[in-house]
């Protein structure tokens, strides 16, 4: 029933643009460039005639060639190009930064099934994502060149690697993105478009045509890995380990996941965190079991977000995990349990129901924990509705029990909001309370026992391109909470300007004013101290929108019980055709109201190598010293001195990935360890 629901609503959403995907019995060839005769004479041709910039027809040419064999989608973009081009990055699936990229997106299922996008800059780099795997990374094919006026990148996608119904016309769009002049040029659009992926999704065109394929089921996927550790005696000295992870297809939208003895080294981070900051509050979901599962979770709509239901990080090393996950029809589903040591089960389940205009939603979401002698209980539910033309509304309620609960009144979240946008920006506002035991185990919420409003808007103006100023952006903040007992006890007032100056160079100020109740001194002070926690300040960029960016960053302000001085340096140069130099020194000056001076840097310098398209080397060094700033006297930080030497060198074969790592980047003192990973895929390719 659910697919014969969608598909009726497939059927009357299908008002879009179409193109007629020829078919060929021989697939070009995928070197970036237009030599081989099929790209013109056999494909059919697309103009990506609008910029979402100017919201204005597009000044540059940029023309689109689409076929396929039955296997692929082949994909050809040639763009004419007047300003510098952007092509830093060489190594495939690491992003593409700031670099010009030109995009294809897919939605196989209309707005109820997975969404894709595959991006390539004009060196032929290329990064994929989708809704189905956060990790999601296929083997595909793309190639670029430049050449006088501009540049040509040609594609080659797997319909292997997409999840959908294979058959019949899919949501596809085409987008080029220019780094410096921040042109945006699309094939389909309309007067409320904006810029980003949901719009390129909700005024997409449609592509018919695609070989029927219904009767072929997703191929399962199992990644075997196996780990050897060895170092010096304080950190375990040798260890080895072996696992899996692994996906089963049930339908072509449903799946069966588990995890066996998983690896949460994290050592696929180091190529990317060689030199994390030390600030890090919020940690990238890498483990596979997660990756797969993650969009699925914390899809409940806010404004001004204070934090979420479910976050995986907070969940251990499980010694196995089982779950399952899909879309069917107006339905996207996801469950999972996380078997831990000791007795611990986390576990989480979601359903979200989207109306094919994507305009309603309902999202419901449990998590659970149980360990021994202690338990949690949560769920939260989301109503949703977007016109889709200016003004989208949402109501939140959660609720939780469990060993911590002794007052259920407080142990609920309660939250209404809306907002007016257009294309280039808009002004949101919600009311929301979260009791003082709203608290979520396997959550993350930057403060419970508040009840209030919270006011933002932002705008960005865009002007010639040839103006001194050719971007302004203005953004506003304001939001006011209270305390069961004690009022107010949060208050932000923020104003921020920025603005692009010449090609070159950005130039950002913010001032405002924060304050927070903190509960430091409760036997002296049980209503706690209204402390400010304001910084005010200026950016200034160099080299904006491109891959070797210098800032210079000084925040000034209240800091507790004193004032903070904060300075950032960082700048990235180049090593050669594929080597990147960043250095970056930061300081922190805190002088208390009692005398005290409070003083910490944090210096580092690394270098990475883009070794090949499908390799990559970084070294880091790092140095930690001094005594952070505080925001109570009635706990100082202890005073710091440390140097952290990491090293990492991945590769990735056709099915198959090797990583070799010295240390822990994310380590506050270098690891003497070296940690070998191997990963052997089989099926499927990595997160598809």
């Amino acid at each position: 029933m659910l697919h014969l629901l969608a598909a009726a609503a497939l059927a009357q959403a299908l008002v879009g643009t179409r193109v007629a995907l020829p078919q060929t019995a021989k697939p070009p060839v995928i070197d970036g460039t237009l030599s081989d005769p099929q790209w013109k004479s056999t494909a059919a041709k697309i103009d990506l005639g609008w910029n979402l910039r100017d919201q204005q027809p597009a000044n540059e040419s940029t023309t689109v060639y689409v076929l396929t064999d039955g296997k692929a989608l082949y994909v050809a973009f040639d763009a004419q190009e007047r300003v510098a081009i952007q092509a830093g990055q060489r190594t495939n699936d690491a992003g593409l930064g700031n670099d010009d990229r030109v995009s294809v997106y897919l939605w196989p299922d209309g707005a109820s099934g997975f969404s894709y996008s595959f991006n390539a800059n004009p060196a032929g780099a290329h990064t994929a994502s989708s809704s189905e795997n956060t990790a999601y990374a296929p083997r595909w094919d793309s190639a670029g060149t430049l050449h006088p006026g501009g540049f040509t990148v040609t594609m080659r996608i797997p319909l292997a690697s997409i999840k959908g119904t294979r058959s019949g016309a899919w949501g596809l769009q085409f987008a080029r993105y220019v780094a410096v002049s921040q042109d945006d040029y699309v094939w389909q659009h309309t007067a409320q478009q904006g810029q980003g992926n949901e719009a390129m999704q909700i005024y997409s065109g449609f592509l018919a045509g695609i070989p029927a394929q219904t009767g072929i089921r997703p191929k399962p996927r199992i990644g075997v890995y196996g780990l050897t550790q060895f170092g010096s005696r304080a950190i375990g000295s040798f260890t080895s380990r072996v696992g899996a992870d692994i996906s089963l297809p049930v339908t072509s939208g449903t799946s069966l996941v588990a995890t066996l003895h998983p690896d949460y080294s994290n050592v696929e981070l180091d190529q990317q965190t060689i030199s994390p900051t030390a600030y890090a509050r919020f940690y990238q979901e890498v483990r596979p079991f997660f990756t797969q599962l993650n969009n699925f979770f914390n899809n409940a709509s806010c404004v001004g977000c204070t934090g979420q239901e479910l976050y995986t990080p907070n969940i251990p090393t499980p010694r196995a995990g089982f779950a399952v996950e899909g879309k069917e029809g107006p339905a996207a589903f996801a469950a999972f349990d996380s078997l831990g040591v000791d007795g611990r089960t986390d576990m989480a389940q979601a359903l979200r129901l989207r109306t094919e205009d994507t305009k309603t939603a309902l999202f419901v979401q449990h998590t659970g924990v149980t360990l021994p002698g202690a338990s949690d209980s949560n769920t939260v539910y989301n109503l949703s509705h977007d016109s889709n033309r200016g003004l989208f509304e949402y109501l939140d309620y959660g609720t939780e029990s469990g060993t911590a609960v002794t007052d259920s009144s407080q142990a609920t979240r309660r939250e209404a909001g809306a907002g007016l946008y257009a294309p280039n920006g808009g002004i949101y506002a919600a009311i929301r309370h979260l009791g003082s035991q709203y608290a979520p185990f396997d959550g993350l919420f930057g403060q419970n026992d508040i009840a209030g409003y919270d006011l933002n808007g932002d705008y960005t103006w865009y002007f010639k391109k040839s103006a001194f100023m050719p971007r302004q952006i203005v953004a506003v903040n304001l939001d006011r909470y209270h305390g069961t007992a004690d009022g107010l006890n949060q208050s932000d007032t923020s104003l921020a300007w920025g603005a692009d100056v010449r090609t070159k160079w950005h130039v950002r100020a913010q001032t405002g004013s924060s304050y927070l109740r903190i509960y430091d001194q409760p036997s002296i002070d049980p209503h706690g101290t209204f402390a400010p926690v304001s910084q005010n300040g200026v950016d200034l960029y160099y080299d904006y929108h491109t891959p070797t960016v210098t800032q210079l960053s000084w925040y000034t302000g209240r800091f507790g019980p004193g004032r903070v001085d904060a300075w950032t340096r960082l700048t990235t140069l180049h090593a050669g055709a594929r080597g990147f130099v960043s250095l970056e020194a930061d300081e922190n000056t805190q002088w208390l109201d009692n005398g005290l001076l409070y003083r910490s840097w944090l210096e580092k310098g690394t270098y990475t190598y883009q070794s090949g398209a499908n390799s990559s080397v970084g070294i880091g060094v790092r140095r930690i010293i001094g005594e952070f700033p505080v925001v109570s006297t009635r706990y100082p930080n202890p005073y710091l001195n440390g140097w952290n030497l990491s090293f990492a060198y991945h590769v990735r074969f056709n099915q198959s990935e090797l990583y070799f790592v010295y240390g822990d980047a994310n380590a506050f003192r270098t690891a003497p360890r070296f940690v070998i990973k191997l990963i052997q895929y089989a099926g499927a390719d990595k997160g598809a």
